[in-house]
């Protein structure tokens, strides 16, 4: 039996994953067929939907997982660039996620995206230590190298940044951050928001790499992934300046 979890929305249900009955839902399995992240609708459209994937035949069980509470906006920003990753991941091969060097590129995608999840993970650590350092990190961990790794790391920051309330953007931290190869550093006051702020920029800015490496692919990621908001909102405003007339 193929069990299907989703999580009921303002707009419908968004299908999270597929998975056999007698696996806990947080485990992505590899057998099963990618499917996108982010199926809306009723659940006619969701039986419909699993209906036509490579599973055909088999009997669905829907499950539903229980929504968290609306994320800040401004932590919203932060979700929508992780859900962004998570659903371009879900469309790749695993040789292509490990595969190094891609073209001109020496890192692969998953170097890419461990860094940019190390500090995610910092940032939702720093919610009960007060205390943040994005150079404390792993490498060469399973994220690094196992896409489904990843996607499963994903959703767990996804649900965790959707607990951060509006409030805590004020509470204030100590950072610390590495000036030199030597191990020279410096302790500062910063904030959960500062925070907020930097891996936002982080983390597009990564994105915006991983987008360049999939070209080499042959894979066009969304115009928007890894763009700056201050270029998205000057793209929108460009758009919506009329033409001038010439008589």
């Amino acid at each position: 039996m193929l069990v299907t979890y989703y999580e009921e929305t303002t707009y419908g249900r968004r299908l999270l994953f597929p998975l056999r009955a007698s696996d806990d839902y947080r485990k992505l399995l590899t057998t099963i067929p990618a499917v996108p992240f982010a199926v809306t609708g009723s659940r006619k459209k969701l039986r419909d939907y699993m209906n036509r994937a490579p599973c055909r035949g088999t009997v669905i069980e829907e499950k539903s997982v229980a929504r968290q509470p609306e994320a800040s906006p401004r932590v919203g920003a932060l979700i929508q660039c992780m859900r962004q990753l998570r659903m371009l991941l879900a469309n790749l091969t695993d040789q292509q996620y490990s595969q190094k060097p891609v073209g001109y590129f020496q890192s692969s995608l998953g170097s890419h995206v461990r860094h940019s999840l190390d500090h995610v993970r910092a940032l939702l650590r720093a919610r009960s230590e007060q205390f943040i350092d994005y150079d404390d990190r792993l490498r060469k961990t399973e994220i690094e190298f196992g896409r489904m790794a990843a996607i499963s790391e994903i959703l767990s920051f996804e649900r965790d940044l959707g607990e951060v309330a509006e409030a805590e953007l004020n509470r204030p931290l100590l950072i610390r951050a590495m000036l030199t190869g030597d191990g020279i550093a410096i302790d500062a006051q910063t904030s959960i928001g500062r925070e907020l702020a930097f891996v936002v920029s982080h983390t597009i800015h990564h994105n915006a790499l991983i987008g360049a490496m999939l070209h080499q692919f042959g894979v066009v990621p969304p115009a928007d992934f890894g763009l700056a908001p201050s270029t998205v909102a000057y793209q929108v405003e460009a758009a919506c300046v009329p033409s001038p007339s010439f008589h």
